[in-house]
């Protein structure tokens, strides 16, 4: 008898069977359904739910064991519960699993097709195209994505945006928006989402569906009894027609916008500019509908009698909520080689207007410098006098006479006042109070590399140390300076009207603290001019 009940366990137990437990066998495609396998035995090992994966995502799993005790028994139980969701349509089989010796039943669930999203559902999409039925290639495009909800998640995601053209350009416009209306009586929080797309390839262009992931609150009001429920759902997909750049237009000169300004401005007043003095003129182009990188490159056409130097162009994107506004800005330093009227050429930016859908022009015209010629300096005419030789013989004045008297004089009372000068003077030096507080702004300007105050307070300085030094300007103040301070001065000059340029201060501070304006005859300066500034 024994040995029969032990034959009879062990048949029980090799052909126990592991329940299981589906919420539903009929599903759509996109929606979960949760399924649990409970054993009442002790399960060391755990199972392997691999075979689950050729069919199903398994979006989740969980384990929870048990034991209760029923009139003096003990009981044991132990499940697994998951979230799977089908990869296809049609009847499923859900496959026996081992569980240690036991094993579960195959179960069959139907699967139909996905449910688009609609109003009126709990979720749904809305997607907006603008324009809505065709886009010129490398213009903007925006794709406004909307995701209704009427009811509370605990989780979820949105998918990317994805183009069929591999090379658009896409740009997320601002953040999220998140505001509520009421559809067919039912309050909906809605999630607005903006992208600006640039298709770079005439073609029809489709943007995939958009997919939210996520589960949704169905019960439970905190979080310890909350129940929830898988949710996947799709956008439509969205199709729009790509045209090609319309002739003249090619690759190289198109600019697709919604309008375009030309501004410019110059650094200081135009009404009348010096022969040699540097002036910077900066034009701003601004594109509404595109992007700073898609507006072309402009020459200004400059005659030959007037030096240049460009800056690299500085490009911008502002993001006004709707679309972006391109922005590019260059600025050129122009100096003027000789006097009178220099005329600038018109600035012409051809463009497709995508409104109206026709090419317009935007133009800065034509404009007139009247251009003078600078002073000329105190130097150069001494010079010229200099040059013209004596060509008749002068009698001898009277007054020569009384020069050579003196000159005498001079010389008997040269070693008296030779003697008298290595006394020492109990005076002191008095010292000038408006050079002593240029000097310390002018230090002050260094230091903080301000090349504009440092430029304003030099020539402050030099009217005061060389006061018959005219025109007063960097170039003429280089003449009476040493070798070092003329470099100093050389790389101020530069950074005045090439706002890239660095410049240091503390180096000009340095040179301009040990030059002494009785050194000035030792660099290499203009014999004349120096003779006329201190003799």
């Amino acid at each position: 008898m024994k040995w029969f009940l032990a034959v009879l366990f062990l048949f029980s137990a090799l052909h126990a069977e592991v329940s299981v437990k589906v919420d539903r066998d009929t599903v759509k495609l996109n929606e979960s359904i949760h399924i649990t396998f409970v054993s009442d035995q002790k399960i060391k090992k755990q199972p392997d739910f691999s075979p689950l994966e050729k069919d199903f995502e398994i979006l989740s799993q969980s384990q929870n064991s048990s034991t209760r005790m029923i009139n003096g028994t003990t009981n044991h139980e132990i499940s697994w519960s998951l979230t799977l969701m089908s990869k296809k349509k049609g009847d499923i089989t859900i496959p026996s699993l081992n569980f240690g010796s036991q094993q579960s039943k195959p179960v069959i669930i139907h699967v139909d097709d996905a449910a688009l999203s609609k109003q009126g559902d709990p979720l749904f999409f809305e997607v907006e195209l603008s324009p809505s039925q065709q886009v010129y290639e490398q213009s903007q495009l925006i794709y406004t994505l909307r995701f209704y909800r009427s009811v509370n998640l605990y989780s979820g995601r949105l998918s990317d945006i994805q183009v069929s053209d591999p090379d658009a350009i896409i740009e997320k416009i601002g953040e999220d928006k998140e505001y509520d209306v009421i559809n067919d009586g039912t309050r909906y929080l809605v999630l607005e989402r903006k992208y600006a797309v640039f298709p770079q390839h005439p073609d029809e262009l489709t943007f995939s569906p958009i997919t939210f992931e996520g589960q949704i609150v169905t019960g439970g009001r905190s979080m310890f009894n909350m129940h929830t429920q898988y949710k996947r759902l799709s956008s439509q997909p969205a199709i729009i027609d790509v045209k090609p750049i319309p002739p003249p237009f090619t690759r190289q000169n198109w600019l697709a916008a919604e309008d375009v300004k030309l501004v410019d401005e110059w650094s200081g007043d135009i009404a009348q500019i010096t022969v040699g003095e540097p002036i910077t003129r900066t034009v701003t182009i601004m594109a509404d509908g595109c992007l700073s990188s898609q507006i072309p490159s402009f020459d200004l056409n400059l005659p030959g009698d007037v030096k240049q130097y460009p800056d690299k162009p500085q490009t911008f994107n502002q993001n006004l909520g709707n679309g972006f506004t391109g922005i590019k800005q260059t600025k050129t330093a122009l100096i003027a080689s000789k006097p009178g009227t220099l005329t600038l050429p018109e600035i012409s930016v051809k463009w497709w207007d995508v409104n109206a859908n026709l090419a317009r022009e935007s133009t800065l015209p034509e404009m007139t410098l009247h251009i003078v010629d600078a002073p000329p300096t105190e130097a150069t005419t001494t010079e010229v006098i200099e040059q013209v030789p004596s060509t008749l013989p002068q009698p001898v004045p009277l007054w020569a006479w009384v020069l050579i008297g003196l000159n005498g004089v001079w010389i008997i009372g040269l070693p008296l006042v030779l003697i008298q000068k290595r006394k020492p003077s109990q005076k002191k030096p008095t010292k000038n109070p408006t050079l002593s507080k240029i000097k310390q702004s002018l230090k002050n300007a260094c230091l903080a590399n301000n090349a504009k105050e440092t430029h304003k307070h030099l020539l402050e300085w030099a009217k005061i140390t060389f006061p018959h030094l005219k025109p007063l300007n960097l170039s003429t103040l280089k003449t009476c300076v040493s070798e070092e301070l003329q470099e100093e001065i050389s790389d101020l000059n530069e950074a005045l009207y090439s706002p890239n340029a660095l410049w240091t201060g503390q180096d000009f501070w340095q040179a301009f603290s040990t030059f002494k304006p009785s050194d000035a005859k030792e660099g290499k300066q203009s014999s004349s001019a120096l003779k006329n500034l201190y003799e």
